[in-house]
Order: structure tokens, then sequence, then C-alpha cells
């Protein structure tokens, strides 16, 4: 058995390229893995040891609207909680920090079959009867 350890805001450019690396991704450039790291409100790192073997972001404006992104886990240790206690751990900063008694969004792109996932964390399928499709623009 391994201890996973939670870290906060320490993700670096090198973390993610090598994380997308090993998950054999597309990997982005480094500097804009480090513009981005820049803009992030908030982070989230699981590791193994020295491994860096799950992340997540939180974006937005930080006051109304909130992005939850890049959750991802290494396939070795996926269904072992670790993504959930990240989402957890990120919605958490939310609660923390939006102007108290004010309403705010959440929101976050699922990966196709992963959704139930995050339904399972109290979000809500899209297109539903109070919202449309989610969108996204590549350019």
């Amino acid at each position: 058995m391994y201890t996973i350890q939670f870290k906060e805001n320490m993700l670096t450019a090198d973390d993610v390229l090598h994380f997308q690396e090993t998950m054999g991704w597309n990997v982005e450039s480094r500097e804009q893995w480090e513009k981005s790291l820049e803009h992030t409100l908030y982070a989230v790192s699981a590791c193994c040891g020295d491994e860096l073997v799950g992340m997540g972001r939180l974006l937005g404006d930080g006051v109304m609207y909130w992005y939850i992104n890049d959750v991802f886990v290494l396939t070795n240790y996926q269904g072992q909680g670790i993504g959930r206690e990240i989402v957890l751990r990120l919605l958490e900063y939310v609660k923390k920090h939006r102007i108290q008694d004010t309403d705010v969004s959440v929101f976050l792109m699922s990966a196709k079959g992963k959704e139930g996932f995050y339904e399972k964390l109290g979000f809500r399928r899209r297109p539903s009867a109070f919202a449309g499709h989610g969108m996204e623009l590549e350019l």
C-alpha cells in the first residue's frame, strides 16, 4: 500500500508536461503551461512519494464563476478516491473563498464517459431543464 499526499499550489509546468507524456496525451508547450499556471486560482496535486499521480485546477473570476479544470489521475491510481479527493478540495476552496451568503456557479467539462464521476459529487449533466449544452471553441 502507498500513501498519497495532497499538496496545494505546487504544480509546475514540468509536472504537467511529465504527466501528459506519461499518459500519452497531446503535450502543450512549456510556455503555455507556465502562463496558465500563473493564472490558476488554486491547484491540488496528489503525490505518491516524489511522483505526481493526480492533479486538478480551479480557474475563473474567483467571485461568481469558478471552473474546475485538468482533473487527471494516472491510470494505475484511478478508482482509489484520489480524483474525488482532488475535486472535494477544489470545492472546499470555493466554499471558503466565496463571498458569504451569495450564490456561485462551479462549472467543468467532463471527459466523455466520466460524467457519472462528477454526478456523484453533485454536478448536473448538460443539457438539462436548467441549462443547455456546454460549448467549446478551439482556436
